[in-house]
C-alpha cells in the first residue's frame, strides 16, 4: 500500500469513527444504554439466582427426619429392620437409617454466672452425615481433621453460637466449654466450629455422648458422684493464699492448684482438695461457700470424668434419620410408611427443594430472555445504524474507491471502526455497571449484581461476534459495487 492509500485509509477511519458516534456522540450512548441495561439485568438476574440457591440448596436434603412417637417407641427397631430389607431398599432408593437424639443443653457463659440453653444433637461419627457436615466448606474453625472421627467425647458448635458466646479460636490450641450437668461444671472440648448444622441444632455430639450425658451415673460410670475424699473446683478468680481450715471434723491432707483454659483465651483456676474421710453434701456446700469468700468470686464444682466406653445405640431413639440416595421415590416411601405403620412422614424441605427447581428454571428462561431481547435491540439498532449511514455516504466510499483502496481495505476499515465503537461501548457499560455494585456493597452491604460470573463475559462476546458479522456482512455487501456505481448513484 503507498502513501497516498495509507493516507486515505486514516483518514476514512478518523472520519467515519466519529460520524458512527453521531451529534454529541449520542450512537456510542443508544448502544452503551443497550449494553448496560442487557448485561445489567443479566447480572441482576443471576445474583438473585445465586443468593435463592445459596438459601435453598440444603446439603443435607438427601436426609429426612420423622420424630419417633411414643407410642412406636417399643416397636420402631422391628421397623427399622422391615424397612432396611434389601427389596425396600432398592425400590426406594434408600441407602440408610440413623437413630438420633435431641436434648436442650444449658452452657455457662464467660463468666460462669449466666447459661444459655441450647439443643444438642447426636450423630454417628462414622455415618455419612457426619462425613458431610465436616467437609471442609462447611468448616469455619478446626485444628485436626483426622480427629474428628475418633474423639468421640469431643463435641461440635455452630458459627452462630460461637460468635454469640463471643468464643475466641486459637489455632494449634485446645477449645473448651463449661456445660452445666446436673448443677455441677462440666468441660468438653470442642473439635470445629461448623458454619451449618442440620435440624436447627446448636451442637453436635456423638451417640455414645449423648447416652453418657442421658443415662443414670449409676449405669454410665463415667464420673464418681458417692463417696468421695476428694473435690475439684473452678474459679473465676485465683485464691493466693489458701486457707486449709474450711470444714471441722475432717482432716484436710493436702490441695493442687492450677490453672485452664476456657472459651478460647480465658483462664480460670482450679483446686483439688483431698480430705481423709469421705464427703457429705453439707460438706461439700461448706468448702464451697468458704471458696467463694476467699476468691470473692463465682466457684463451681468441678466434674472429673473419663470418656469411657459407651452404646452408640439407643434403647428407645426420638428420631429416625432416613438417608437417600436419589429423592425421586421418597412420595412412594411416604406412602409406604403412611399405609403400613400409619406414620406420616414430613417431606417439607424436599418440597422445598423441588419448588426451587421450578423457580430456578424460571430464573433461567429470565437470563435467557433478557439475552435474546437484549440481543434483538442490539441487532435492530446496529444494523439500521450501519446500513443507513453507508446508504447515506457510499458515493464518499466509491470516491475512497476510485483513490486506490481496495475492498479489502474499505472493508477493514469499517471492521476497525466499528468493533472500536463496540468495545468502547462495552468498557464504559461494564465501568458504570462496577460503580453501581461498589455502591450496593457500600452503602447497603450487600451484592447487587453478578458480574464476575463467567456468563456475562460470554454475552459480551456474542454481542461482539454479532457485530462483527452485520458490520462484515453490510459493508462486504457494499464494497463489491464498483466506484463508478457508488458514485453515481447507481445502486
Amino acid at each position: 500500500m503507498n502513501k497516498n492509500t495509507e493516507s486515505y485509509k486514516h483518514l476514512l477511519i478518523s472520519k467515519e469513527y466519529t460520524a458512527f458516534q453521531g451529534k454529541r456522540k449520542i450512537n456510542q450512548w443508544i448502544l452503551t444504554t443497550i449494553i448496560v441495561i442487557s448485561i445489567g439485568c443479566i447480572a441482576l438476574a443471576l445474583d438473585i439466582y445465586k443468593s435463592l440457591q445459596k438459601r435453598m440448596n440444603n446439603p443435607f436434603t438427601n436426609w429426612v427426619d420423622l420424630p419417633v412417637l411414643y407410642e412406636f417407641r417399643d416397636s420402631i427397631k422391628t421397623m427399622e429392620e422391615q424397612i432396611l430389607s434389601d427389596g425396600n431398599k432398592s425400590l426406594f432408593n434408600l441407602q440408610s437409617i440413623i437413630e438420633y437424639n435431641q436434648k436442650l443443653q444449658a452452657i455457662f457463659e464467660k463468666d460462669l454466672e449466666k447459661q444459655r440453653h441450647l439443643f444438642i444433637r447426636s450423630m454417628q461419627y462414622d455415618e455419612e452425615l457426619f462425613k458431610k457436615i465436616t467437609e471442609p466448606s462447611n468448616l469455619a474453625y478446626f485444628n485436626n481433621l483426622e480427629a474428628f472421627s475418633t474423639n468421640k467425647c469431643d463435641v461440635f458448635i455452630s458459627e452462630e453460637i460461637f460468635k454469640m458466646l463471643d468464643l475466641k479460636w486459637i489455632t494449634g490450641k485446645e477449645m473448651k466449654i463449661g456445660f452445666s450437668f446436673r448443677d455441677k461444671l462440666f468441660i468438653l472440648n470442642v473439635q470445629a466450629v461448623l458454619k451449618d448444622i442440620p435440624n436447627q441444632a446448636n451442637l453436635i455430639c456423638s451417640s455414645e455422648m449423648m447416652n453418657l450425658l442421658t443415662k443414670p451415673v449409676e449405669e454410665s460410670r463415667f464420673y464418681r458422684n458417692s463417696e468421695l475424699s476428694e473435690i475439684t473446683f473452678l474459679l473465676k478468680n485465683e485464691i493466693k493464699e489458701f486457707n486449709p481450715g474450711i470444714i471441722s471434723g475432717n482432716k484436710l491432707e493436702t490441695y493442687d492448684k492450677g490453672i485452664i483454659k476456657l472459651y478460647g483465651d480465658h483462664d480460670y483456676y482450679t483446686i483439688k482438695l483431698f480430705y481423709r474421710d469421705y464427703l457429705n453434701e453439707k460438706s461439700i456446700d461448706s468448702i464451697k461457700s468458704s471458696l467463694n469468700k476467699q476468691s470473692n468470686a463465682q466457684v463451681l464444682d468441678l466434674v472429673e470424668w473419663e470418656c469411657v466406653a459407651s452404646n452408640k445405640y439407643f434403647d428407645r431413639p426420638q428420631y429416625l434419620a432416613f438417608n437417600f440416595q436419589k429423592l425421586n421415590k421418597i412420595r412412594s416411601f411416604k406412602e409406604y410408611l403412611q399405609n403400613k405403620y400409619l406414620i406420616n412422614l414430613d417431606i417439607s424441605e424436599v418440597e422445598d427443594k423441588e419448588n426451587f427447581a421450578l423457580v430456578s428454571k424460571l430464573a433461567s428462561s429470565a437470563i435467557i430472555s433478557i439475552v435474546v431481547i437484549g440481543m434483538l435491540c442490539f441487532i435492530i439498532f446496529l444494523y439500521f445504524l450501519i446500513s443507513s449511514h453507508i446508504d447515506k455516504i457510499k458515493q464518499n466510499i466509491g470516491t475512497f474507491m476510485a483513490f486506490g483502496l481496495s475492498n479489502k481495505d474499505i472493508l477493514r476499515s469499517y471492521v476497525y471502526i466499528l468493533m472500536k465503537l463496540l468495545l468502547v461501548s462495552v468498557v464504559y457499560g461494564l465501568a458504570l455497571l462496577f460503580l453501581i455494585e461498589f455502591a450496593s456493597r457500600f452503602t447497603i452491604g450487600e451484592s447487587l449484581l453478578d458480574l464476575l460470573n463467567p456468563f456475562i463475559y460470554l454475552v459480551i462476546s456474542i454481542f461482539l461476534v454479532t457485530g462483527y458479522i452485520i458490520v462484515y456482512f453490510l459493508v462486504k455487501r457494499m464494497s463489491q459495487y464498483t466506484p463508478g456505481d457508488l458514485i453515481y448513484n447507481r445502486v
